[in-house]
């Protein structure tokens, strides 16, 4: 009796909150007391982005204007419907690749998939053909047409008429495949094709010249080439006087490291000595490769959260590390790249499905701005095919072929794409948290396999944004108080979006006081800070 009792309890509470329906059931949780301390401001919010790599370009080229349109919405648009529901997740950073050539080459480019090869504004002659990388330039148009605040040029290699081996990446060994005498021509060129869009209306607020330097990139998998240390502070010093020469504001993100290992220690994990260390290396004035004195390089780290998510004290300790070395040189951190890789490593928190997966980047996202610090977070891939294997691990947005649509140029109406859960999740953090806003400190004591959150002050101190993260199985209750030495607050107009495995990022009703954090969810509390005296009791 005691079973049947319990399961329907929880069949009720269930039906209840995907439907919305007010319920009150015994043994409701224990209510937790959650005080935001306004005055303890930690670091201010650049951007959630992702980039056009490697399907983008396919889409926005060739896909019918609908499913293309659609996918622009998803991504960029700050719009709710008229049930209150977000229309898409905001990014406020957009990530262009700048390509190498090897979609010219084609299967001489040694790349196994057509899908990532990239296609080349530099022609063998040495002009320049702005038709090229036309799928990604249409998305690129999208996304300044939605209002996204900071556009970044990445570079994944030089363009092949430029390196060693002729291709669009490496042959093995640690040294770059950017032939000795071509720096100057690299830098030129990444400044050229800047300068070209800056006279189109598209300032890019960031270029990254170089991509995981740490690996050989001798697969046949994508365009890539390692860096050293050295050669990284070649490149940058080259790149910076070319863009002072153009006089733009682009400002060098470097150096997107593979993993963050790279940024704040000595690692020989995978890589080489003269790859390591990469914080000290160009951000300690004693340095041989020292660049914090370029006019063009701000006092900012990026690296991407690979390979470091598979234990949680590892997720926390590797975390730690990279904030206290960066905090050492005064240095904000930009997570440039995540998506799960190594699925079959995890040993905390092991997905077992696609929600899990989704649940699961919360976890890290978290992790990221609450012990790392970080002022910016990307995903990978925006727009993929996916597979029983991959699930959602690698994309935002699903792209679905018809059988044989892929070559069948007339069944091309039949391609559709599809919003995941991945999406949604991320939108919890980047439709709300704009540019400017600020991470403020809470009395939460975070757990990465229970309960965790983070609160965010807006620019202007008039809003109040906290995300949190439950990985467990049941539900928890929340009560906010905010603390300020220098002004008293309340908290009013609260607004409450949840995503878990039924909703997307989809508005709750009010809740009163209390807060219930759904099990298994994602959730985004939206509050107005009002001095007490400038609002009636009656519309509290």
């Amino acid at each position: 009796m005691t079973h049947v009792k319990s399961w329907l309890v929880a069949l009720v509470f269930g039906i209840c909150t995907a439907g919305f329906i007010p319920l009150v059931v015994a043994n409701e949780p224990e209510v937790i007391s959650v005080n935001i301390d306004l005055d303890h401001k930690v670091q201010k919010i650049r951007g959630f982005g992702a980039s056009d790599a490697w399907s983008v370009n396919e889409v926005g080229e060739s896909w019918p204007d609908q499913q293309k349109q659609q996918a622009a919405e998803w991504l960029f648009s700050q719009q709710m419907d008229e049930q209150g529901n977000p229309k898409g997740i905001g990014l406020s950073m957009w990530r262009f690749n700048i390509g190498a050539g090897s979609a010219e080459q084609g299967e001489a480019s040694a790349i196994s998939n057509p899908l990532r090869r990239v296609e080349s504004f530099l022609n063998k002659d040495g002009s320049y053909d702005w038709n090229k990388q036309a799928g990604q330039q249409w998305f690129l148009q999208q996304a300044k047409a939605y209002g996204v605040e900071s556009l970044v040029a990445f570079a994944n290699s030089p363009p092949v008429q430029m390196t060693r081996n002729g291709l669009g990446h490496g042959s093995g060994g640690y040294l770059s495949n950017l032939q000795a005498d071509q720096y100057q021509n690299y830098a030129e060129f990444l400044a050229h094709v800047l300068d070209h869009f800056s006279q189109k209306g598209i300032e890019f607020e960031y270029v990254s010249p170089v991509n995981e330097p740490q690996y050989q990139w001798e697969s046949n998998k994508q365009e890539g080439s390692p860096w050293t240390n050295e050669e990284i502070a070649r490149l940058i010093k080259q790149l910076n006087a070319q863009l002072t020469d153009k006089q733009l504001n682009t400002k060098i993100m470097l150096p997107e490291a593979a993993e963050y290992h790279y940024l704040s220690a000595d690692s020989t994990k995978r890589s080489n000595p003269l790859h390591n260390n990469q914080i000290e290396a160009f951000f300690n004035p004693d340095s041989d490769h020292y660049l914090g004195d370029l006019a063009h390089v701000p006092k900012m780290v990026a690296g991407h959260s690979y390979w470091t998510v598979y234990r949680n004290d590892q997720i926390e300790t590797t975390r730690r590390l990279l904030q206290e070395k960066a905090q050492e040189y005064g240095l904000e951190f930009f997570q440039s790249e995540y998506c799960l890789l190594g699925l079959e490593r995890i040993i905390d928190d092991m997905p077992q499905d696609e929600w899990d997966i989704a649940l699961f980047m919360a976890k890290i996202i978290h992790a990221d701005l609450a012990i790392a610090n970080a002022s910016s977070w990307s995903f990978w891939t925006s727009l993929s095919r996916t597979n029983a294997n991959a699930k959602n691990r690698y994309l935002l947005i699903e792209k679905q072929l018809a059988p044989g649509s892929e070559i069948d140029k007339a069944q091309v109406l039949s391609r559709q794409v599809l919003s995941s859960k991945t999406l949604w999740v991320l939108g919890n953090y980047s439709l709300f948290l704009r540019p400017g806003f600020q991470r403020v400190m809470t009395s939460l004591k975070g757990d990465l396999s229970g309960l965790m959150g983070s609160a965010y002050l807006s620019e202007d101190g008039k809003s109040l944004v906290t995300v949190y993260v439950n990985m467990q199985d049941t539900a928890r209750a929340l009560k906010h108080h905010v603390v300020s030495q220098a002004n008293s607050y309340e908290l009013h107009d609260r607004l409450i979006y949840i995503t878990d495995r039924s909703r997307q990022l989809m508005l709750a009703p009010q809740q009163g006081e209390m807060i219930t954090i759904p099990p298994s969810s994602v959730v985004t509390v939206v509050e107005k800070l009002i001095f007490p005296n400038s609002v009636s009791k009656a519309s509290h």
